[in-house]
């Protein structure tokens, strides 16, 4: 039992070290791990279709990416896809050849119709849900967070207004980005807002942390770019497309910044200026990059070496691979033992975990807890590097040659800690890691 509270707490400390580490990274080039995108079409009915193109825009370029669907709220007023006015219906286009289908089977919409309203929006930044408000729908964020909002629609000086029949006022949202302020609910925030007026809308803002941008000034308006005569309607509005066509060149290694970013846009070719508040952003924006908002850098890396694993026709459903899930747990016996049957007595999956010593009798003769190799490479295949070394260097000292396997030292002498113990090691860093990364 010491061993095992001792193996605990080295996960314990190893996970609060990497989180640290991660932490301290965050402001840095590439290391930006907590992005989150809100994005808003706040118009109804079909003559505003080129709303819901702006905002399923922006959402296919921050989900390329690197920012995940758990990390993107996206609010939708027009079911534009299944209006019966859709000469294509299912589809939603920003360009009249209709190269991409912007509402394809991998969008998530989590407010949609009558769910996009002021009262649900304000609820969304500040966190005040009923307590059965499901998680797809909350905005999940920390004072470590990075948060970019889009907003598009029908506004008028210093308001906006959702669903044609409310209005959200400039004061509205800047008293809601005071209340996210107390409550450390971000670290930073880049709003952006294309709408006819749209720079009113920032005009109240008063909390640290905020760059604005929009796509007019006060008395101009925001104009649609151009139509498709088979969808009979305009398709997008002229800031959003210049947006997309400088951020269709854009990777998470990018670096674009903030006031780069507004020199993508010429009065002439939008009729409107735009206008960007950078006094309450503390930082300068020509060398802030598009990416510490609109991507996620390091996510995507661990998710794809998890893909890998999973794809490879050679391995298992437990992530070791069909030839370790057989050195491990015998052949034939891991599927059984991930699916809750154990191969002795189907006691269920405990009895797979306890057994450090193998099947007793009855197990399967090529269960090996004493070639714990196979696992130490699948680790080092899966985990981050910073978490890695956590582990590593707290076990320095010990005696233990396991973690400098696990770091990359080739396995081989697995005697320190013990055979069960490098097992344990294995599975809670494994869990420790998807706790903390995904």
């Amino acid at each position: 039992m010491a061993g095992v509270r001792w193996l605990l707490r080295l996960i314990a400390a190893a996970a609060v070290t990497a989180a640290g580490s991660e932490s301290q990274d965050a402001g840095s080039v590439g290391a930006q791990r907590n992005n989150w995108a809100v994005l808003v079409d706040t118009s109804r009915y079909w003559y505003n279709y080129r709303h819901a193109a702006n905002v399923l825009s922006f959402y296919h370029t921050v989900k390329r990416l690197g920012i995940p669907d758990s990390q993107i709220l996206l609010m939708l007023a027009e079911d534009a896809p299944c209006n019966a006015r859709n000469a294509r219906p299912g589809t939603v286009f920003n360009d009249r050849h209709r190269r991409t289908n912007l509402y394809g089977e991998e969008v998530e919409v989590d407010y949609r119709g009558d769910e996009v309203n002021v009262e649900n929006f304000i609820r969304l930044l500040t966190g005040r849900h009923h307590p059965s408000t499901p998680r797809n729908k909350r905005l999940l964020t920390d004072s470590s967070s990075n948060i970019f909002i889009f907003i598009t629609g029908h506004s008028g000086d210093e308001f906006i207004k959702f669903q044609d029949w409310e209005e959200m006022t400039t004061n509205d949202i800047g008293d809601a980005f005071k209340q996210m302020e107390k409550q450390r609910r971000y670290g930073q925030i880049f709003w952006i807002a294309d709408t006819c007026q749209a720079s009113t809308l920032h005009k109240e803002f008063y909390s640290p942390g905020i760059v604005a941008y929009g796509s007019s000034r006060k008395n101009e308006n925001s104009y649609s770019h151009h139509s498709d005569p088979e969808i009979g309607i305009a398709l997008i509005d002229r800031f959003t497309y210049y947006a997309l066509d400088g951020l269709q060149r854009m990777s998470p290694s990018s670096t674009e910044t903030l006031e780069s970013f507004t020199k993508w846009f010429r009065n002439d070719l939008l009729n409107s200026k735009p206008e960007m508040r950078t006094d309450l952003f503390g930082r300068d924006v020509g060398s802030t990059l598009l990416t510490e908002f609109l991507a996620a850098n390091s996510r995507p890396l661990f998710q794809s070496n998890l893909l890998q694993l999973a794809s490879d026709p050679r391995r298992g459903l437990d992530g070791l691979g069909t030839l370790g899930s057989q050195r491990l747990f015998g052949a034939r016996s891991s599927e059984r033992c991930l699916s809750g049957l154990s191969p002795k007595d189907g006691a269920g999956e405990a009895s797979c975990l306890s057994a450090p010593g193998g099947w007793s009798s009855g197990g399967d003769a090529s269960f090996a807890w004493d070639s714990p190799e196979v696992l130490l490479q699948a680790l080092r295949s899966i985990l981050p590097p910073k978490l890695l070394q956590a582990l590593s260097s707290m076990v320095q000292g010990t005696g233990s040659p396991v973690m400098p396997h696990l770091v990359g030292a080739g396995a081989g002498a697995t005697e320190g800690l013990g055979d069960a113990a490098v097992w344990l090691l294995g599975f809670a860093a494994v869990t420790t890691a998807g706790a903390l990364l995904l």
